[in-house]
């Protein structure tokens, strides 16, 4: 579940659940930048049954496009960057609004990754 003012879905995989929320909108705009599909990281085989956090900064462009993808901070280090990079970098979005018009705008996004089966849902925050 996306997890933020812009609601989108986030399927869960076989092995964990991954909730992702965008956690600041681009300051100034009238609204920021939105995921056009579901946005489903693929979780790692290799994270076994340990959870985990991934914290994004996105650039998008005024076309809605990826322009570039910063992992802010993980933990534990490095386990789920990959999964992370590689799902937002095939997102495509609408571009935040300025105005009415399209603009180059920055959000993060915090996604969770956690096991199924442990109970408790997965959430973002927003700060």
């Amino acid at each position: 579940r996306l997890v933020s003012d812009w609601s989108s879905d986030v399927c869960s995989s076989d092995l964990a659940r991954a909730a992702v929320a965008a956690t600041g909108a681009s300051s100034g705009l009238d609204r920021g930048p939105q995921p056009l599909d579901a946005i489903e990281p693929e979780v790692p085989e290799i994270a076994g049954p340990l959870g985990g956090l991934v914290t994004l900064r996105l650039v998008i462009s005024d076309r809605g496009i990826v322009e570039s993808i910063e992992v802010v901070r993980s933990s534990p280090a490095g386990l789920f960057d990959a999964a992370a990079i590689a799902a937002f970098g095939q997102a495509r979005f609408s571009p935040g609004l300025k105005a009415g018009l399209p603009v180059r705008s920055e959000v993060t996004y915090e996604v969770s990754f956690a096991p199924v089966g442990r109970g408790t849902d997965s959430s973002g925050r927003t700060y």
